[in-house]
């Protein structure tokens, strides 16, 4: 008798979590991502970025890649993760006085490959307004910043830990939203 009522307040309890009004939902933001070189050093090549406009707080970033209106159609369409770094050729460098088989060029000397921008566009059905959105990234390796819709979330130093945003307040329902991730390499 212990067994049939103990039985059926597991089921009555697993009945009532299912049945939850607001479940957390998990979706896989893999797919999608759109990707290009900046540029360490050359304010210009970097799509504008600089000091000025990365910490927006009115979510108009007006001539950069942080920008939501900005056009990425020419840029290499991926899914994560991705890891620009092991596609890069090896390189041999003659400042190094050690017998190697090469380099990657990453770093302060190779400014032209040293940061990557990731952008993703999505929508989310005004259905859905009224429910809480976080944006979490399991690792960027290095130095990473991140935006939403031109407002800047925050940033994340290390590769090594992940990175948590909510972004409900910065949604537009059933229309364009925009991730932006630089990650400098330097």
């Amino acid at each position: 008798m212990k067994n049939i009522i103990l039985l059926a307040l597991l089921l009555t309890a697993t009945l009532a979590w299912a049945q939850s009004p607001n479940p957390r939902q998990h979706l896989n933001f893999d797919t999608g991502w759109k990707f290009h070189f900046g540029h360490a050093q050359n304010p210009d090549k970097d799509f504008n970025y600089g000091v000025a406009n990365i910490f927006k707080k009115s979510g108009e970033a007006v001539g950069t890649a942080i920008d939501p209106r900005f056009v990425d159609t020419l840029w290499r369409n991926l899914n994560l993760p991705h890891d620009w770094a092991v596609e890069l050729p090896f390189v041999n460098d003659a400042d190094f006085n050690i017998m190697a088989h090469g380099y990657k060029p990453l770093g302060r000397r190779y400014p032209e490959t040293s940061i990557g921008w990731y952008r993703k566009h999505f929508t989310v059905n005004k259905s859905e307004e009224g429910k809480r959105f976080q944006l979490q990234f399991d690792g960027v390796f290095r130095d990473a910043e991140f935006w939403i819709n031109g407002f800047y979330l925050g940033n994340n130093k290390s590769g090594y830990i992940g990175a948590v945003y909510d972004i409900t307040d910065f949604l537009r329902y059933d229309q364009d939203n925009v991730v932006v991730v630089r990650v400098d390499a330097t």
